[in-house]
C-alpha cells in the first residue's frame, strides 16, 4: 500500500513539474517564443479568460515573429543551397501560427490580424526546386554511381519542394538508372531430370530476391529480363 502511494506521487509530482516546464509562461520566459504561442493558444482555446495565456500570446507572438523574420533574413545570406531548408521551415512555422491565431476567437480578437507568408514560402520552394534540379544535373554529368545517387537525392529533393518541377520525374528515374547496381541471375545448371525444381526454385529466388531487397539501389534480373531490356553490360553476374 505505501509502495502504491509513493508511485502516485511520484507520478504527480512529474505530471506538476512537466506541466509548469512546459506552461506558456515558461516557455516565453525561455524565449521559445513560437512554442509559448502556441501554448497560449491551446490554453485560449478552452480557457478563453486564463489571464496569464492573455498576456502570453499578446507578448510572445510580436517575438515569434521578429524572431522568425530575423532567421529567415539570416539563412538568406548564406550560399549553401540547405538554407533553403531553414527559409522553408521558419514560414511554416509563422503561417502555422497564423492559422492557429486565426482558429482561436480570443487569440484573433487579442491580436487582430495575423501576418502570413504564404507567397513567400511556395516562392522559397520553387527556388529551392531550382537549386537542388541543377545540383542534380551537375552530379549526373559526373558519370558515377555515388554521383547519381547524389543526384537521385537532389532530385528527390526538388521533387518534394515543387512536385512535378520541369522533367524532374524524368531526371528521378534516369538518377536512379545510374545509382542502380543491375545484377544478372543465371539459373542453375542442372540435368533435364531435375529441370522442372530447378526452374520452380529459381522462379521463387528471384521474386523473393526481389520481394525482399533491402537496397535501394540493387535491382536482380532473369537474363531475359537484362536482354529485353538491351543491358550489354551489367554490374555484376550471379
Amino acid at each position: 500500500m505505501k509502495k502504491n502511494i509513493y508511485s502516485t506521487v511520484l507520478l504527480l509530482f512529474a505530471l506538476f513539474v512537466l506541466s509548469h516546464c512546459s506552461s506558456p509562461k515558461s516557455l516565453l520566459n525561455k524565449g521559445d517564443y513560437y512554442q509559448a504561442s502556441i501554448s497560449a493558444i491551446q490554453k485560449l482555446r478552452s480557457s478563453p479568460n486564463n489571464a496569464n495565456a492573455q498576456t502570453v500570446i499578446v507578448q510572445a507572438y510580436p517575438l515569434a515573429l521578429q524572431l522568425g523574420q530575423r532567421a529567415i533574413a539570416n539563412a538568406q545570406l548564406r550560399n549553401d543551397v540547405a538554407k533553403y531548408d531553414e527559409i522553408i521551415f521558419q514560414y511554416s512555422q509563422l503561417n502555422n501560427l497564423s492559422n492557429q491565431i486565426y482558429a482561436c476567437p480570443k487569440a484573433y480578437e487579442l491580436i487582430g490580424t495575423p501576418q502570413e507568408f504564404l507567397s513567400e514560402l511556395e516562392q522559397t520552394k520553387v527556388k529551392a526546386a531550382e537549386q537542388f534540379y541543377n545540383q542534380g544535373v551537375n552530379a549526373l554529368k559526373n558519370n558515377t554511381i555515388d554521383q547519381a545517387r547524389l543526384a537521385y537525392s537532389y532530385f528527390s529533393r526538388a521533387n518534394a519542394y515543387s512536385p512535378g518541377y520541369r522533367d524532374v520525374i524524368k531526371k528521378i528515374e534516369e538518377a536512379w538508372f545510374y545509382s542502380t547496381l543491375h545484377v544478372v541471375v543465371y539459373p542453375p545448371q542442372t540435368s533435364m531430370r531435375f529441370q522442372v525444381s530447378a526452374d520452380f526454385f529459381y522462379n521463387n529466388l528471384i521474386a523473393e530476391m526481389t520481394r525482399t531487397n533491402q537496397y535501394k539501389f540493387v535491382r536482380f534480373y532473369t537474363p531475359d529480363e537484362a536482354r529485353n531490356e538491351g543491358m550489354t553490360n551489367p554490374n555484376q553476374y550471379i
